[in-house]
């Protein structure tokens, strides 16, 4: 078991350890693929971030390290994580993610507008 750890939340990373060479290549080759939100729920990954994922998750995998699902505290294998982050749940959690942090900037502004009354 090595001490790699890789946490998957709204479909794609959450988190993630990388003190193995490969695990520390893949995850440039993902953040190489396009840009990067510093939030998960924002994240919006394109096809080749899907793709690099998936092999980051491999890469975890391979080295022996830990993936978990943020959702549920449960460790995942390298094949439940990809269908998770090229799954149905994974555009759905995105598309939840992006709603509810819209609707917590319209209502911190709001009351932002209310103080300054």
């Amino acid at each position: 078991m090595s001490d790699d750890y890789l946490a998957l939340k709204w479909g794609t990373i959450k988190e993630v350890h990388y003190p193995s060479e490969p695990v520390r290549l893949a995850l440039e080759r993902y953040h190489a693929a396009g840009p990067r939100s510093m939030s998960a729920a924002l994240q919006d990954d394109s096809p080749a971030q899907k793709e690099a994922l998936c092999d980051l998750i491999a890469a975890v995998a391979e080295v022996g390290g830990t993936i978990k699902d943020e959702w549920t505290g449960k460790l995942m294998t390298a094949d439940e994580a990809e269908r998770y982050v090229l799954g149905d749940d994974a555009r759905a959690q995105s598309l939840a993610g992006k709603v509810i942090v819209r609707n917590v900037m319209r209502s911190l502004l709001e009351k932002g507008s209310e103080e300054d009354e």
